[in-house]
């Protein structure tokens, strides 16, 4: 364990604060709620669709959330072109949607994010020069926003977050 401090600096949503949803998807008991997303109650013909994978981390511990973040991939991935149906879905999602869907975890806690450009620092890095006018550029010039609603629509998600923006999150890992 490292006990460093590290961070992250990412381009577009928030999808979770480590405890809670922040999606308006998330239901009242803060399970979320998608029309194609498996929760463990469907039938038996519903567990055979191959577009959502079993859960196949090896870890029975993480809900829905490890769930989400394994049939989104998936999802996006039936979604792209027949070239990309053997591809690894993080190379799909960086290839083909411009995008990452990934998570970091702060202790027991995960946080989930959606982003086009992602930076991640250790405490034990040189100090990282931060150009403001790439910051406010990019995203316009290579219509990073435009890839992040791709995403939103495919997946039918809503985040709370209102607009994409820079977020950072700095935490000690676990």
């Amino acid at each position: 364990m490292s006990h460093h401090p590290h961070a992250i600096l990412y381009y577009g949503f928030n999808l979770s604060d480590g405890i809670a949803w922040a999606l308006e998807e998330a239901g009242e008991y803060g399970d979320l709620v998608l029309p194609w997303m498996r929760t463990g109650d469907e039938s038996a013909d519903e567990r055979e669709r191959p577009d959502i994978p079993e859960d196949d981390d090896g870890d029975d511990d993480d809900g829905d959330a490890a769930d989400f973040i394994t049939q989104a991939k998936a999802r996006l991935v039936a979604l792209a072109p027949p070239e990309y149906a053997n591809t690894d879905p993080d190379a799909v999602l960086r290839e083909h949607y411009g995008v990452s869907l990934t998570y970091y975890d702060y202790y027991s806690d995960r946080t989930y994010y959606l982003a086009t450009h992602v930076v991640e620092i250790t405490g034990d890095h040189k100090p990282w020069l931060v150009s403001a006018k790439g910051m406010v550029m990019r995203p316009e010039t290579e219509r990073w926003d435009d890839k992040l609603r791709v995403v939103l629509d495919a997946l039918q998600i809503t985040p709370t977050q209102a607009l994409p923006s820079w977020v950072l999150h700095a935490y000690m890992p676990g």
